[in-house]
């Protein structure tokens, strides 16, 4: 759902994202431009931005995430650097930085300025894949959900990781 409750965004196996009226149902426009499926959505929280993240697939991978204009789909930027699809993404209350989790390499997650194609900052101390990141509500912190058994909690002013809470294996419902 856009934060104003306008649209709903769905992403597909099909390469494409769409937006959808929330009152009618109606399909409003088709976002397309991936190489492969898309995995993750975040839309900004003034809902003037749609960030679509491509995943692995089946054929040549699709690393990439495309900032588009929520009124008429229209591409704004595309940014690059990410290794092995992109699973998750989330915008700073501001919707001025988005953050991105994905199957990397290096586990990381990439901090990004809307209007820049370049990470402003990688984040690495998780020591396997990064499925889910968000954002506290007022913004001041990040968390993310690694298949390392951990949530860290990252300032997000700086990237400076504050908390890490773990899963203990033998009583998963228990958080150390």
């Amino acid at each position: 759902f856009s934060p104003d409750s306008r649209f709903v965004v769905s992403s597909s196996i099909d390469k494409t994202a769409k937006v959808w009226d929330r009152t009618t149902g109606n399909l409003l426009r088709t976002l397309t431009g991936h190489t492969n499926e898309v995995l993750s959505l975040a839309i900004s929280p003034d809902s003037r931005t749609i960030a679509s993240g491509g995943g692995p697939g089946s054929g040549p991978a699709d690393n990439s995430i495309k900032l588009w204009r929520a009124s008429d789909g229209s591409l704004l930027r595309i940014l690059a650097g990410q290794s092995r699809g992109v699973t998750s993404l989330s915008f700073l209350p501001d919707g001025k930085t988005l953050v991105s989790a994905g199957r990397f390499t290096d586990n990381s997650i990439k901090v990004w300025s809307t209007t820049n194609s370049s990470p402003l900052r990688t984040l690495t101390e998780h020591m396997l894949h990064v499925n889910s990141v968000a954002f506290s509500p007022n913004g001041s912190l990040l968390a993310s959900a690694s298949d390392d058994a951990t949530v860290r909690l990252w300032r997000a002013s700086d990237g400076n990781l504050q908390r890490t809470l773990k899963v203990d294996s033998s009583n998963p419902s228990q958080v150390t």
